[in-house]
């Protein structure tokens, strides 16, 4: 197992050897070296810009790539300044990849993508151009991204999907503040491989989840477009999550399409406007289980009964105010208990994602619920 380095701002791709004495300028060339079990190190010094896609062809040409030894596509602290600035959480050490004004789609080239690879600190920038509406980053199989950033800035366009077996944990995708379409995540897993969505946090998107095979656990989903579903055709648990938006929402705030899936412990908040839905399913006769959500300011929390109902739901108003306490403000920083972290971060890195409220005592309403999904997930390092 090797460790490449990648400098986009001191690195040469004719005289560098890959070392961190001697980077690459890109990450193409990374890969292009790399072999599954390998580390690559993206700096922090300056975004790589790529101005055509990024292939696989020569990657694990000597020993290949298997679930045992994934590549590993990380951000290297070299001295810069490239940061993830989200609501909760600055982190430092980030690599960047920076596509302005190319229309590429996607930005992996497609046949030739291997399974196993994961993305730690990478940012995810200038997607490509306007009316390009594909997904960005269309994944393989057991992909990775862990505590990323995807911007959202090309017209209509998805930041990454597909593949099974895949982990979304403590990313951060927004938009832009330009494109007013921007979307998320679409179509991840298929048939009985499952991909998981934990810890990430949505703001300003239309679309933030669709189609998602697989757990949606403890994530925020901010100020989300009052026209479509911000959780569309969810087909695995929706649990603890926290989903609100301070516009008159028309449309239904979680879209279940799978029976008896299970929405749980999450608060949802704002479906507003007319014809505005806390729970829809997609043809009104999917059963589902329900149980302990808070549900506020919606004008209708549920169009369909569901077929099991567990613990009690609340509709009081959920703002805790208590930030010190750490209970969960919507509209706010402050944040419920829950994580106590993700891979290779300070304890204060997205350490209260979603809905849970393990001291909303001290900040005055919520109920303390039980961030089940914290053990589900483990540390890189």
């Amino acid at each position: 197992m090797a460790d490449y380095y990648i400098d986009p701002s001191t690195g040469d791709d004719t005289t560098g050897s890959g070392t961190s004495s001697y980077p690459w300028a890109t990450l193409q060339k990374g890969i292009d070296n790399a072999n599954g079990g390998d580390t690559i190190y993206l700096a922090n010094t300056a975004a790589d810009v790529v101005t055509s896609q990024i292939n696989w062809s020569f990657f694990g040409s000597t020993t290949g790539s298997n679930t045992t030894n994934p590549l590993m596509i990380r951000g290297w602290d070299n001295g810069g300044s490239i940061t993830i600035a989200s609501p909760v959480a600055t982190i430092t050490g980030v690599g960047e990849i920076d596509t302005t004004g190319q229309s590429l789609s996607p930005l992996f080239s497609g046949s030739s993508k291997p399974n196993d690879i994961i993305f730690y600190r990478i940012k995810f920038t200038g997607q490509g151009s306007t009316g390009n509406t594909s997904v960005y980053v269309s994944c393989g199989n057991r992909w990775g991204f862990y505590e990323c950033e995807f911007v959202a800035d090309r017209y209509g366009a998805y930041c990454l999907g597909g593949g099974q077996d895949n982990q979304i944990v403590g990313c951060y995708l927004h938009s832009d503040g330009v494109s007013t379409t921007s979307q998320g995540i679409t179509s991840l897993g298929v048939n009985n491989r499952t991909s998981n969505v934990a810890y990430c946090y949505f703001k300003d998107l239309t679309r933030c989840i669709q189609s998602v095979r697989g757990g949606i656990y403890s994530c925020v989903f901010d100020s989300i477009a009052t026209n479509i579903p911000p959780l569309r055709q969810a087909q695995g648990a929706v649990f603890g999550n926290t989903i609100y938006t301070s516009g008159s929402t028309t449309t239904s705030l979680v879209e279940i399409h799978s029976a008896f899936l299970p929405v749980m412990n999450n608060i949802i908040k704002g479906a507003n406007g007319v014809g505005g839905v806390g729970i829809s399913t997609a043809d009104g006769n999917t059963p589902f289980m329900l149980g302990n959500n808070h549900f506020h300011d919606n004008s209708t929390n549920m169009s369909a009964t569901p077929r099991l109902s567990l613990g009690t739901d609340q509709t009081n108003d959920p703002t805790f105010t208590d930030a010190a306490g750490g209970d969960f403000s919507v509209g706010s920083n402050a944040q419920g208990k829950g994580y106590a972290g993700l891979p290779g971060s300070a304890t204060t890195n997205y350490l209260n994602m979603g809905a849970v409220q393990e001291q909303a005592s001290s900040g005055g309403g919520g109920s303390s619920y039980t961030n089940v999904a914290a053990a589900k997930f483990t540390r890189l390092e």
